[in-house]
């Protein structure tokens, strides 16, 4: 039971250190190895500062400070910040809404199925009863009448 307790307050920590990226400041940069042009892939810096602040030097360079001591204005104008911000929160209503009605629709889906197999089985029980024998099959007397009728003397 305590390991339960435990497993609950862990994912709260997790979920609840997720609401400090509702803004943030992302650079998508060069390596640094591409100003000593020993590589080209590009890397993302994400920052947490505010947006005045949102440029290579405050951001990136705090990452590669040792790398590129004096060649900082070499890799700077290669750098494309942005300042973004989201609405985690209603981003989080949104999700939470469609698992509702996911949910919802395979329960539904779950008391139809249900439904149908009671229906089958109250069906398979009524054509099982036998029939009574006290009402006459009125399609066989009708036939027999009928051929009554044409053989009729037309003299009579």
């Amino acid at each position: 039971m305590d390991s339960k307790i435990i497993i609950i307050l862990m994912s709260l920590v997790l979920v609840k250190a997720q609401f400090f990226e509702d803004r943030r400041c992302r650079c998508v940069c060069p390596s640094p190895a591409a100003v000593l042009n020993t590589s080209t892939t590009r890397q993302i810096y994400t920052g947490n500062v505010p947006p005045n602040l949102c440029n290579c030097e405050d951001v990136v360079f705090p990452f590669i400070r040792e790398e590129l001591e004096g060649k900082l204005y070499m890799f700077c104008p290669r750098c494309e910040c942005v300042y973004q911000t989201r609405n985690t929160s209603l981003i989080m209503g949104v999700v939470s809404m469609i698992i509702i009605l996911v949910m919802v629709l395979i329960l539904y889906t779950i008391a139809i199925w249900s439904l149908k197999a009671v229906l089958r089985r109250r069906n398979r029980t009524v054509s099982r009863t036998p029939e009574s024998t006290e009402q006459p099959d009125t399609t066989e007397q009708r036939t027999e009448e009928t051929s009554l009728l044409l053989w009729d003397d037309p003299d009579n």
